[in-house]
């Protein structure tokens, strides 16, 4: 079972937690729609945080590397009181085991299918996009539960 730890948000520059909160804080936030952060699987080096940013209409969740990096983020927006829809997805791949982005692609969905996809390189910088359309179901997730955030944290989609 997966452990969750909780913040008022990471903070990536430094690669730590700021100002860790009860789960019972984080319980009380999460009912009244007030920002908090989620560490999976540890206080000091998560696998993952995710971002309840529910005032704002969405979550935001980092999978981080084995060098505290965000190596996958996905932008999910709450589009009915119970349903979230994710919206962007970034993949970045670093130049060894520095914290400079080599590339990343980003991935733009909409509700209608379509699909924008922008991938940069940066040394030489090189930027290519391309649109296409996808089927958006897969791309809905219910709004979690307080703890129960197997659904957002699942990378294969």
């Amino acid at each position: 079972m997966t452990e969750f730890y909780y913040c008022d948000f990471w903070f990536a520059a430094r690669k730590s937690a700021r100002n860790m909160i009860s789960e019972s804080e984080a319980k009380s936030r999460h009912e009244s729609l007030a920002p908090y952060t989620v560490l999976v699987g540890s206080p000091t080096t998560p696998s993952a945080f995710i971002q309840m940013l529910l005032d704002k209409e969405m979550i935001g969740v980092d999978f981080l590397d084995e060098h505290l990096r965000e190596r996958l983020t996905y932008q999910f927006q709450r589009v009915t009181p119970d349903r979230l829809f994710l919206s962007m997805v970034v993949h970045r791949e670093f130049t060894g085991k520095s914290d400079n982005v080599a590339e990343g692609t980003c991935y733009i969905f909409s509700e209608d299918g379509r699909l924008t996809i922008t991938k940069e390189n940066f040394s030489p910088h090189h930027l290519e996009e391309c649109s296409t359309t996808h089927d958006p179901v897969g791309n809905y997730e219910p709004v979690p539960v307080f703890g129960h955030y197997s659904g957002l944290l699942a990378e294969e989609r």
